[in-house]
């Protein structure tokens, strides 16, 4: 099997995110680890450890969006093509045309919603809202590019 560029490109983004979630994943268990010794030990954690418990597992779901598509790890409608050999090419069309649509929708209006929202703080950390905010355009722009680049070499699942 041949590896063309977007393949590559694919695998060099979706193992980016898998890293970045990776390391967020285990920020966020240190984060829970200190805060219940903490709580254990002396009797109260600082208020904001829940707070950024929350943001790190947000950015690590989001970040790890695109290899679980690549992968086939997200819910599949295959079985529809599947079900419906005649049709499969028009219900594959319209599957693509939807995740695409989708998508395309979060990172706009994702990006939107985190820029009009950064100028709010959070209650624990005191950071702009767009920083968890940026999740949701940031996964949802990452999952894009490697669909479509798993499309243009002809195997997205």
């Amino acid at each position: 099997m041949s590896v063309g560029p977007s393949r590559s490109i694919s695998e060099l983004l979706c193992t980016l995110a898998l890293w970045g979630a990776g390391v967020l994943f285990s920020l966020n268990v240190a984060n829970v680890a200190v805060g219940v010794l903490l709580r254990y030990f002396l009797g109260g954690a600082p208020f904001w450890t829940e707070e950024l418990s929350r943001f790190l597992l947000i950015w690590a779901v989001f970040l790890a969006g695109a290899p679980a598509l690549r992968l086939g790890d997200h819910m599949a409608m295959g079985f529809l093509s599947r079900r419906f050999g005649v049709l499969s090419a028009p219900i594959s069309a319209a599957k693509d045309a939807s995740v695409v649509v989708v998508l395309s929708l979060c990172v706009v209006q994702g990006f939107r919603h985190a820029l009009e929202n950064h100028i709010f703080r959070t209650m624990g950390l005191g950071i702009p809202k767009s920083v968890p905010l940026m999740a949701v355009p940031v996964g949802s722009a990452l999952m894009l590019a490697v669909y479509l680049l798993e499309r243009a070499y002809g195997e997205a699942r």
